[in-house]
């Protein structure tokens, strides 16, 4: 089974929401999360970065190969600030 591969699986709790109009919901930073849209749905999402969080998004976008020299640029700026 799966959680005899991976044992940890025992100590995750899943939790579904279904949001409605005008709904928000926050996922912190670094949790796993799926999305299935029940119908046809418009969604914006954002990550919040400012110089409490900024090395550890520049390195995740690092990581993901999705940092460019303007925001390595930007991140020293707000390093900074």
């Amino acid at each position: 089974s799966e959680v005899a591969m991976r044992p940890a699986l025992r100590h995750v709790e899943v939790q579904e929401v279904v949001l409605e109009a005008g709904d928000v919901i926050f996922v912190p930073r670094g949790a796993p999360h799926q999305v299935a849209n029940v119908e046809t749905s418009v969604a914006i999402s954002a990550n919040f970065i400012d110089r409490t969080n900024v090395a550890e998004a520049a390195h995740d976008a690092e990581a993901l190969g999705l940092l460019s020299a303007d925001l390595l640029e930007t991140a020293a700026l707000l390093r900074s600030a």
